[in-house]
């Protein structure tokens, strides 16, 4: 089976991409005899955006993986093919993602409807009911629908076996998408920019992941905080750091050594069309820190 790691934050700009496809990058070029699976589920496509895939051409994307009968093996795009490291593919997603919640609510709005009419249909006596009443009888009526909370329910039973790591770059919300990653993902890794109120916004944040951990994924495991956009000579991030750190330790909860910086690596990489932890080929500290992340995860035996 493979190893599920999901980078998780609702805030923005918290490098989930950026971190996603260089820990691809990282494992491919340090385990070329495994199989690496980028899960795109952020409909901004920066995940394609990074291996130059234009996800508009695409007819089927993880939109249908979520809502429809696709399965994720079925919308397989080989981006990445490693000569002396491993191969990379990915799930890819465009803006249909941005309409996940919508078309949902819609659709399951539809169902419940239908049920409703089928239900006065067949007991006429439903009328005789008043609103709450009805309401509360259409209510215990087993409904065929999804979980808000767990779209990809049992979706990746069959890729899971195809592949050694599947990393899953979610979008920056805590809605059904994000959810539902946690829901089935083995780890999650929590990227966060050292600022003002970064420790409220952590604590929320694992309120949320153990909320979802408790109700339907009791095997997930909070791999670490990872600090990024991070510039050692900068006080504020220095304070925030070590407030962050003193949090991590009481609450019992990884915080990574690695220290991701702010850097135009990524961008200059992503011109090229691939991660810079691939193409990057001098010792540059964007480029070590993943590596060392790497390191950290052998060492604490995620990976």
């Amino acid at each position: 089976m493979a190893v599920k790691i999901a980078f998780t934050n609702y805030k923005g700009g918290t490098t989930k991409t950026t971190s996603s496809t260089n820990l691809a990058g990282g494992l491919a070029k340090r385990f070329p005899d495994k199989k690496i699976l980028l899960v795109e589920a952020d409909g901004q496509g920066n995940t394609s955006s990074t291996f130059n895939v234009d996800t508009s051409e695409i007819e089927n994307t993880m939109y249908d993986v979520f809502l429809r009968d696709t399965q994720p093996e079925d919308i397989i795009t080989k981006v990445y093919e490693g000569h002396d490291s491993a191969d990379i593919d990915i799930l890819p997603a465009n803006s249909d993602m941005d309409f996940v919640d919508f078309d949902f609510m819609t659709t399951n709005n539809k169902a419940t409807l239908a049920v409703a009419f089928n239900a006065v249909k067949d007991h006429p006596k439903l009328l005789d009911l008043d609103v709450n009443e009805f309401i509360k009888e259409i209510d215990s009526w087993e409904l065929e629908d999804k979980d808000y909370f767990n779209l990809l329910d049992g979706k990746f039973d069959t890729i899971d076996k195809m592949y050694d790591y599947i990393i899953f770059d979610t979008p920056p919300e805590l809605k059904s998408i994000t959810s539902s990653v946690i829901a089935i993902v083995d780890h999650v890794i929590i990227p966060y920019e050292p600022e003002s109120y970064s420790v409220d916004g952590i604590v929320r944040l694992l309120q949320r992941i153990n909320t979802i951990k408790e109700d339907y994924n009791p095997k997930l495991n909070i791999a670490g905080l990872l600090p990024v956009k991070f510039a050692a000579r900068t006080k504020l991030h220095n304070q925030v750091l070590n407030q962050i750190l003193q949090f991590a330790m009481n609450q019992k909860i990884n915080h990574f050594n690695a220290r991701i910086p702010a850097s135009i690596k990524f961008a200059t990489a992503s011109a090229t069309g691939l991660p810079a932890t691939i193409v990057d080929k001098s010792d540059s500290n964007f480029t070590k820190e993943y590596y060392n992340l790497i390191d950290e995860l052998i060492a604490n035996k995620i990976i």
